[in-house]
């Protein structure tokens, strides 16, 4: 029994696909995404009503990057082969303190720039680390230099450094969890920040 000219074709092209899938290479699987926690915190004070924008952090390009990083010798920086964020360190921070504020009693009307339009105060944000640091010890580091803009004068009515550092026992997984906690004490430190700041005027 002979083949139709149609069907021998088709034959003839699925030993050719068939063929071409065996040399192509194996793709690695992507590696996995985490984010973190906005933490729930209770303030004792009177709620600042006014509305506060919270713009996008700035940062080194290093840091521009959804790839988790490790500073060595404490300048050169490498990323994890196997670890990385859910979206650059400078959206996901500002989700952080933004989530933070909503999380708390004390904000009514902040949020993120692009959404809240005229607001009385800005908080701008410079990212200095966001990484994991070999010295003096293994340890997940979150920087924060936080400025307070009354845009009404014009005026920085507040600036504050935070510097949180958390060690860490392990991999991966370990440095999530000590990303996350370090991240609580920076937004606890955020939000005390614009409390007293903006509620003191």
């Amino acid at each position: 029994m002979s083949l139709s000219r149609s069907a021998a074709f088709a034959f003839a092209a699925g030993l050719v696909l068939s063929a071409c899938v065996s040399v192509l290479p194996e793709t690695q699987a992507p590696a996995p995404r985490f984010t973190l926690d906005a933490p729930t915190l209770r303030f004792d004070g009177v709620p600042v009503t006014a509305t506060i924008a919270v713009e996008r952090p700035s940062s080194l390009a290093a840091l521009d990057t959804t790839a988790v990083a490790i500073v060595k010798d404490g300048y050169r920086v490498a990323y994890h082969r196997n670890l990385e964020w859910s979206d650059r360190a400078p959206r996901l921070v500002e989700t952080m303190i933004v989530r933070t504020l909503e999380n708390t009693d004390l904000f009514p009307n902040a949020g993120r720039r692009t959404k809240v339009g005229a607001a009385r105060y800005r908080l701008h944000t410079d990212i200095r680390a966001f990484e994991q640091v070999d010295e003096p010890e293994r340890a997940a580091r979150i920087a924060l230099r936080v400025s307070l803009l009354d845009t009404r004068s014009g005026d920085i009515v507040g600036a504050l450094l935070i510097d949180e550092l958390e060690p860490l026992d392990g991999r991966d997984a370990a440095l999530i969890h000590a990303f996350d906690r370090a991240n609580d004490r920076a937004m606890e430190k955020v939000a005390a920040f614009i409390s007293e700041s903006a509620g003191a005027r």
